[in-house]
């Protein structure tokens, strides 16, 4: 029991770590997302070059093209 406890706590300990580490790396992805990029699981959800850019065509594509839903809007971001 004391062996779960410890990993419970040393895994908190480690994703708390991480986190900062992110912050610390990627100061405007903190500022300007808040607690998003943590995951339920509180692990650290890491934004790949295509999701940034993702993040920023899809509301230019909402604009232009309202009628596409997101399997359309994902087509033309790929």
């Amino acid at each position: 029991m004391q062996y779960y406890e410890e990993m419970e706590q040393t895994s908190a300990a480690m994703n708390a770590l991480k986190k900062l580490i992110h912050d610390i790396r990627f100061p405007f992805m903190a500022s300007a997302t808040g607690s998003s990029q943590i995951k339920p699981s509180g692990k650290i959800k890491f934004m790949s070059a295509y999701r940034f850019f993702r993040k920023e065509m899809v509301p230019m594509i909402k604009q232009e093209e309202p009628e596409l839903d997101s399997k359309g809007r994902h087509a033309v971001v790929h």
